[in-house]
């Protein structure tokens, strides 16, 4: 079996709702042949979603909502209502197959058109039965037409919105990578401190061992040692440099 996942955009995420579907692996078929048919197949039904949401789009009973939303509602609201203009997705049997299909809707500029036909195959990629698999697929497309709707209100109401996020992600991912960097610099002055601190004992061990009191030698120099070497076997073991 090849399998391919179809991405509908929503107003989300970029990549929102999915279909998984399949296609046999066919002995007179190499490899190649059937994921050019997979994908083949994925292209078309992405075609059909996109058209769908052209023509309720133009259609002239498709009018955007003249509520005013909240910024909230666009950011942070993952579990909107259904647009008023999302159309009605259903599921029934067309030449003996299981097909999720839109029914004829005048008002959105939709006439009756399947959107994909459920097969045993996409089924078994699933992990589920043919008939709980045309339900997933039916919510799912559903919702995605719904969240792009919605897209559509968001950039009429607050134009520009998602240039301005993506810009402040990039923002935001720069004075990361600015911190981290002031972060690793700090950390190798300080091993850098350290390692001459601990050349600094060991030069005075070296030099003069006798010339202080063995309770000074002990104090001011065996401790510190003890503890510079902890700290750099600690720094060698998260492997800064």
């Amino acid at each position: 079996m090849w399998c391919s996942n179809i991405f509908f955009f929503g107003n989300n995420e970029f990549f929102q709702e999915e279909l998984t579907i399949a296609l046999p692996r066919k002995p007179e078929k190499t490899t190649r042949e059937v994921a050019i048919d997979v994908e083949q197949r994925a292209k078309f039904i992405q075609n059909i979603y996109e058209g769908m949401l052209d023509d309720i789009v133009k259609s002239p009973n498709f009018t955007l909502s003249s509520t005013s939303h909240p910024l909230s509602f666009w950011l942070t609201e993952r579990n909107k209502p259904l647009h008023p203009s999302t159309p009605l997705i259903e599921v029934g049997i067309e030449n003996n197959q299981r097909v999720v299909y839109h029914p004829s809707q005048l008002g959105l500029g939709l006439s009756q058109q399947t959107i994909v036909t459920v097969t045993e195959i996409d089924a078994k990629a699933n992990a589920i039965t043919m008939k709980e698999l045309a339900e997933r697929w039916r919510t799912e497309i559903k919702k995605s037409l719904s969240d792009a709707l919605w897209g559509i209100e968001m950039d009429k109401q607050i134009p520009l919105l998602r240039l301005k996020i993506l810009a402040l992600l990039v923002f935001a991912v720069i004075i990361f990578v600015l911190i981290v960097n002031y972060l690793q610099t700090l950390v190798k002055k300080w091993k850098k401190n350290l390692t001459n601190e601990l050349t600094n004992i060991k030069d005075t061990l070296t030099i003069n061992p006798e010339a202080l009191p063995k309770e000074n030698l002990e104090e001011k120099n065996i401790r510190p040692l003890i503890q510079v070497l902890m700290i750099l076997i600690i720094l060698k073991k998260i492997n800064l440099k």
